[in-house]
């Protein structure tokens, strides 16, 4: 099975109206795409392969046409495209119908490594896999079981990696979707010495659950290139951001801290020309017969430090230990990663790691003593989330239709847009869509007409007498929490009310001397954090350039379609109004452009992951104190350009000197009109 595609995208959980396909993340590879990562995989060396999810055997198919005398292995959980990819490949390929993480189904390859894994897993989020038990898929408990006991079944793990594949098994977020045991499982099959080539899209690479991942590919492999599909058009029916990823298996790297000794890979970006008809690559070189193995012999040289560049193609050569310090931004503070590594712990190992990654175009705008000034939010007291995720939003929001001193009149979704009477206590104002905030730069907490729902205050209807410390719910209430419980919405497992949903039922707590022995309710929602009302936040998705947005005295809780900005509570340095005026810079703007993740139609998806990166200039008090007098005057300005000039000027002075300002903006302008321009072109 195949899947380029979260499974949110494909509409996973609507019941019988989404189509089996859909449901398993089948889509699949075609055989230009897979001809293309069999090259630049050099498979025409390898004499034994495996796709572990081999859907209808393109990836194979394509190892076959370069090495026609390999012995070929897949695993497919669906019946008929296994007996499609047996069909047409030769007598030397082994195809066996099972689960993949079942070592019953592993185990009855006559192979246990091979010199090539190739595959393009399925991209199925956690929340579906329940709903597709009827199809045989596994659940997440039984995936994580399944190739736990693979971890001890293996025999060619050494005793060394076989700790860092069981830490990982038992570490990797229960929020991951199918894609990250499926590489966890991939990379234990690839002997070493072997090759291990992936399809991924982009924007799971950002994601925060990928982390073990980029770990893996850093502790067992040598990444050697990836290959990114900046036109968006290799898959017909997901016009996503695609790569193409290649490493080969080496020895476990004892000490990563030795990365600093500089090793590189490539990142090769095709654009809108790079493909025609006979090859992904074609329109690189359309007078070779085999555009792919040009490619990779282009690529080979670049990488050994060779010139030879690739019309048609970006290419940024980068450190291994860049992608590292990458890793230890976003996982450092992981157990599992201080398991395995814990000489990160150390403040003396850990002192010269860059906390914030300036993207190369950024880079090569300052001046070689400025690079060492930059720092990230945390490192100045600013933390980075995201807003609130009450996994029903069809109960637990509700909309305001007239206010009273004491009670006021809500519709709630749930119950038809019909009237309920409830006090003023349980509602709070919701920020959920970003158009609630027009073009201003501050949140209007009275404009909003979403109303957050917290109930712990009352017992659940059906009781008789209230519970120590709350009261019995108002009749209004009562009858939207009754409805609620005997809802089937139409997203989450098929036939599951809203109490029994995943995200829902984790609100239940037991009584105990913690909680007061009164316990929780599935309708109680955890107490608001920090990231749920912070002082600013950015849409996670953006049509246009991302604006930073001011939530005025943390007035409104902020919806999880929202990355949001808090300062610490003992931060008395500088005001959320500098910071404001920092993330609404041309610098910043562009860095986020630069970091974040492009998605089909051109929309750029800007994660917390994202936004904890960027790199900030170490400005002094009085360049703090000067933003936040600007960054206020951004949020009572209509017409805010004038302000956003000085802002840059503060910035970019701090970055390059007021020597280089001028010239140094124009440029960052024009990487934003070329990033926002690159991200709206569509190609023929």
């Amino acid at each position: 099975m195949k899947s380029v595609v979260g499974a949110s995208s494909l509409g996973l959980g609507s019941g019988n109206m989404v189509s089996r396909k859909k449901r398993l993340g089948q889509y699949f590879t075609g055989v230009k795409l897979a001809s293309l990562l069999a090259r630049i995989s050099f498979a025409e060396n390898v004499t034994s392969a495996i796709d572990p999810m081999a859907g209808d055997g393109d990836m194979l198919v394509a190892v076959s046409r370069l090495s026609p005398e390999a012995h070929l292995y897949g695993i497919e959980l669906d019946k008929n495209h296994a007996e499609s990819a047996k069909q047409r490949l030769d007598q030397n390929a082994c195809i066996i119908t099972g689960n993949v993480f079942s070592w019953e189904t592993l185990g009855a390859l006559p192979r246990r490594v091979f010199d090539l894994v190739i595959t393009n897993p399925p991209y199925v989020r956690y929340q579906y896999t329940s709903c597709c038990a009827e199809d045989g898929l596994p659940n997440a408990e039984e995936v994580r079981t399944g190739l736990l006991n693979i971890t001890y079944q293996l025999p060619d793990l050494s005793a060394g990696d076989r700790r860092i594949f069981e830490v990982l098994v038992q570490s990797y977020s229960g929020l991951s979707d199918l894609a990250v045991p499926s590489w966890i499982l991939s990379a234990m099959l690839v002997k070493v010495g072997g090759t291990l080539a992936m399809v991924v899209p982009e924007s799971w690479l950002t994601r925060d659950y990928a982390h073990p991942i980029h770990y893996l590919l850093i502790k067992l492999f040598r990444l050697r290139w990836v290959v990114e599909n900046e036109a968006r058009d290799w898959f017909n029916d997901a016009q996503i951001k695609t790569s193409l990823i290649v490493a080969e298996r080496i020895p476990c790297r004892d000490d990563l801290s030795t990365l600093r000794l500089g090793e590189n890979f490539l990142c090769v970006s095709l654009g809108c020309e790079a493909s025609d008809n006979r090859s992904p690559a074609g329109g690189l070189f359309p007078e070779h017969v085999d555009p792919a193995i040009v490619l990779r012999e282009k690529m080979v040289n670049i990488l050994a430090g060779i010139y030879d560049p690739i019309p048609g193609a970006v290419i940024l050569k980068r450190e291994l230990a860049a992608k590292f310090d990458d890793l230890l931004i976003g996982a450092g503070n992981s157990s599992w990663l201080h398991h395995l590594e814990p000489w990160v712990c150390s403040q003396k190992q850990t002192s010269n790691i860059r906390t914030a990654k300036t993207p190369q175009p950024l880079l090569n705008l300052l001046p070689l003593d400025t690079r060492g000034r930059l720092c990230c939010l945390s490192e100045i007291g600013v933390n980075v989330g995201q807003g609130l995720r009450t996994g029903a939003n069809i109960f637990f929001y509700c909309n305001l239709i007239e206010a009273g001193n004491e009670f006021s009149v809500v519709t709630s979704n749930l119950m038809t847009g019909i009237p309920i009477r409830v006090p003023n206590e349980v509602l709070i104002p919701v920020l959920h869509r970003q158009s609630d905030v027009h073009d201003t730069y501050t949140l209007d907490v009275a404009i909003l007409r979403n109303r957050l729902l917290m109930l712990d205050r009352f017992s659940p209807p059906e009781a008789e007498a209230p519970e120590e410390g709350r009261r019995l719910m108002p009749e209004d209430l009562c009858r939207l929490v009754l409805t609620a419980q005997m809802t089937h919405p139409d997203r989450g497992p098929i036939h599951s009310t809203i109490p029994e949903l995943s995200a829902v039922r984790t609100n239940v707590s037991v009584p105990n001397s913690k909680n007061g022995w009164r316990g929780r309710h599935w309708f109680m929602l955890p107490p608001l954090a920090n990231r749920h009302c912070p002082d600013l936040f950015v849409a996670r998705i953006n049509n246009l350039h991302p604006r930073t947005i001011l939530n005025t005295n943390r007035d409104s809780v902020i919806d999880a379609n929202f990355s949001t900005i808090w300062l610490e509570s003992d931060n008395k340095e500088f005001k959320p109004t500098a910071i404001l005026a920092v993330l609404n810079s041309s610098w910043c703007v562009a860095a986020m452009e630069l970091l974040g993740a492009v998605m089909g139609g051109g929309a750029l998806k800007l994660e917390a992951t994202h936004i904890r990166k960027l790199p900030i200039p170490k400005f002094t008090a009085a360049d703090w104190l000067h933003l936040a007098d600007l960054g206020n005057r951004l949020t009572v300005y209509r017409s805010p350009e004038t302000v956003l000039m000085k802002i840059d000027q503060i910035v970019v002075n701090a970055l390059v000197g007021s020597k280089a300002s001028s010239q140094t903006l124009n440029t960052l302008r024009q990487i934003n009109e070329t990033c926002l321009r690159a991200r709206k072109r569509t190609c023929d």
